[in-house]
């Protein structure tokens, strides 16, 4: 098993989930390229008669992160890889970018509430509103308490005129 991994500038090569080489690239992101990803094809032609490889490539993954050294490691020893790291299998993780070991999806659409733009906006609003409530019990026990003192003090001042 081959594995490719470009992450910042560095390209590194696995050679049955063990790090063999690592080399620096002139792009900051594979997406800098002008060039087409080719696998199984040469970039810059060299010698017609070996243009294109010779072979079967039989799994080709493309994620939108570099992968560890241990991530590597699983692929070749053939576990699920589990990016997220939550303990599930990306192949049935219902967000498998964001840890969510219980798979919670309290709207049933399959997309675990971690990764649920729909459900994280509506608990967004939520918390949102009961900040706001919080700030006016605040606000209205703070009016409340100086309205208190302000009491106090100008029954204290009455008080003390009388007694003088």
């Amino acid at each position: 098993m081959i594995s490719v991994v470009f992450n910042s500038g560095l390209i590194q090569v696995y050679l049955d989930g063990q790090s063999k080489i690592t080399y620096p690239s002139s792009l900051s992101i594979i997406a800098d390229s002008p060039e087409p990803l080719r696998i199984g094809d040469w970039y810059f032609i060299y010698d017609q008669g070996y243009k294109t490889f010779h072979g079967i490539i039989d799994d080709v993954r493309i994620y939108n992160r570099a992968l560890s050294e241990g991530e590597i490691q699983q692929l070749f020893n053939g576990e699920a890889p589990d990016l997220d790291g939550d303990g599930i299998a990306d192949s049935i993780d219902n967000c498998p970018t964001v840890p969510n070991p219980g798979q919670e999806d309290i709207d049933g659409n399959r997309i675990g509430n971690a990764c649920d733009y729909a459900y994280l906006n509506q608990r967004i609003d939520t918390l949102q509103s009961q900040v706001n409530a919080l700030i006016q019990q605040f606000s209205d026990h703070t009016h409340s308490y100086y309205k208190m003192k302000a009491s106090e003090n100008a029954m204290e001042r009455a008080t003390t005129g009388l007694a003088e």
